[in-house]
């Protein structure tokens, strides 16, 4: 079917060739000018141009192979003179027609073979290049499957080690909320201290105050009694001074 086809699209294909040969051999009747030859005769004479033609020679020997492969020289009949008529110019011209359409044919025929081996080199070369651009696919998936292999890996690890920082900074941020409350404590005790030792240094001072001045009081009260003790003292030796001049006297 593949052939009946090419036969139909392809013009100088050789089915199309054959059939037209056949149908030409059996719609034609014998041309003038073939060459009629005694039923002896083993072979056909055809002539390609108008000149005329004498055969001389009775016999023309003619190498035939043996049943052994030698060669061995045998007569073969000629041709006779009468038996050779001038070609017909149709059947010349339609010889023509099938060497060119055969010359056409071979060359179509050589130009597809050449096509086809390039079509074929060309098929190899894109096979070997795809073969190449698959191993280097299954190359570049093995190294994207471990690249993100890795990737996930390293995502694993920052994901803890973010985890890490998170409950890190939340434990330093509760620390810093405990500390920063433990010292609004301490300065509003600090403004207390300070607030109650103000009033304690000023109930103090006063208590110090009103001490001292009673104990200077009472320290000069003593020291008027000791100057009065003195004055008495120094009474008391000059009446004993008296007395003993006295006591003199009297003596």
């Amino acid at each position: 079917d593949e052939v009946e086809e090419d036969a139909c699209v392809n013009p100088f294909s050789f089915q199309r060739f054959v059939s037209g040969q056949n149908a030409i051999d059996h719609s034609q009747p014998p041309a003038k000018g073939r060459s009629r030859l005694s039923p002896t005769t083993a072979g056909s004479l055809r002539l390609m141009d108008a000149s005329t033609v004498t055969v001389e020679c009775e016999h023309v020997l003619e190498e035939r192979p043996d049943a052994i492969g030698q060669c061995s020289p045998e007569p073969v009949p000629c041709w006779d003179r009468r038996d050779v008529e001038l070609p017909d110019p149709a059947e010349e011209q339609c010889s023509c027609d099938h060497r060119s359409l055969i010359s056409r044919l071979e060359e179509e025929n050589a130009r597809l073979k050449r096509q086809c081996l390039e079509a074929l080199e060309t098929s190899r070369l894109q096979l070997a290049r795809l073969e190449a651009l698959e191993e280097e696919q299954k190359a570049q998936r093995h190294k994207e499957r471990e690249e993100t292999a890795a990737l996930e890996q390293v995502v694993r690890q920052v994901e803890c080690s973010l985890k890490a920082a998170l409950e890190r900074a939340s434990s330093a941020e509760l620390a810093s909320a405990r500390l920063k409350q433990q010292v609004k404590t301490l300065q509003a005790r600090c403004r207390q201290l300070e607030t109650d030792s103000h009033s304690n240094l000023s109930q103090a001072t006063t208590d110090i105050s009103a001490k001292l001045r009673t104990a200077a009081d009472d320290a000069e009260m003593s020291l008027r009694s000791l100057l009065k003790g003195v004055d008495q003292l120094r009474l008391y030796s000059s009446l004993v001074a008296s007395l003993s001049k006295v006591q003199e006297e009297v003596s």
